[in-house]
């Protein structure tokens, strides 16, 4: 075999053992954003909140729990992002105006379930940190 042969046998390999950099990996990850007055409307918030994260990645989930008995939203607001860096994107718009409010942006704790709505199973699934990144072809 010649010698560009080789080096693209060794590129193969290195491709299908996911050592790869030269594919980019999508990662994906859950925030909470605090601040926002929980007497705000359910949908134009998430119309908000999709505006305002927008440029950090593919939201893929907004879920925003609601105190039923007090017929109001919580203060705590949950997003389900995916593209590159993303956390890091969406920590960077901590303490940033959203129209009238201040966004608190926090990495949301994994935890197996912490909505009371069985609508948005896609929260539940777990955070993927760098750590656990999945190769996208």
């Amino acid at each position: 075999m010649d010698e560009s042969a080789i080096k693209g046998l060794k590129l193969l390999e290195l491709n299908d053992n996911g050592a790869d950099s030269q594919t980019p990996c999508s990662t994906s990850t859950t925030i909470s954003v605090e601040g926002y007055d929980t007497t705000l409307k359910e949908y134009p918030l998430k119309l908000v909140l999709e505006k305002h994260f927008a440029s950090c990645g593919k939201i893929t989930n907004i879920y925003v729990p609601k105190d039923f008995e007090r017929k109001i939203l919580k203060s705590v607001a949950f997003m389900r992002i995916e593209g590159e860096d993303v956390e890091e994107k969406a920590l960077q718009l901590s303490g940033t105006d959203v129209g009238g409010w201040t966004a608190i942006v926090k990495p949301a704790p994994l935890q197996k379930v912490f909505i009371d709505d069985p609508c948005c199973p896609d929260l539940l699934l777990p955070r993927q940190t760098k750590h656990t990144q999945k190769k996208t072809l």
